[in-house]
């Protein structure tokens, strides 16, 4: 696992079942340092001050409130944390203009 020994993975979602099937995925691969976190709509839930990056990977145009979800999502980074979004840019995707602004307003 490209963490290390003493990393941790925490893989958020808001769909219980997949994160289930990745659970069970985990389990039967021996993934001990990868947590599952059931989040809402609109807070991750994930760990205060805990991350070193949030990686956010074609999801983003599917959020029903980007500022607030990613204001709740800031906590749960370290000092000098990143947050890193990779997105689709056809018609389904977030013009990068409205992206970074949304960032901006978020923190």
């Amino acid at each position: 696992m490209r963490v290390g020994s003493r990393g941790k993975v925490f893989p958020e979602d808001i769909d219980a079942a997949a994160l289930e099937h990745l659970r069970k995925r985990c389990d039967r691969w021996g993934l001990a340092q990868v947590s599952v976190i059931l989040g809402t709509a609109t807070d991750p839930r994930l760990p205060a001050g805990a991350l070193d990056l949030i990686l956010v990977i074609s999801a983003y145009h599917h959020f029903e409130d980007p500022v607030l979800l990613m204001r709740n999502a800031r906590a749960a980074l370290k000092f000098g944390g990143r947050l890193a979004i990779a997105e689709w840019l056809g018609n389904a995707g977030t013009p990068p203009e409205r992206m970074e602004a949304q960032m901006k307003a978020a923190g």
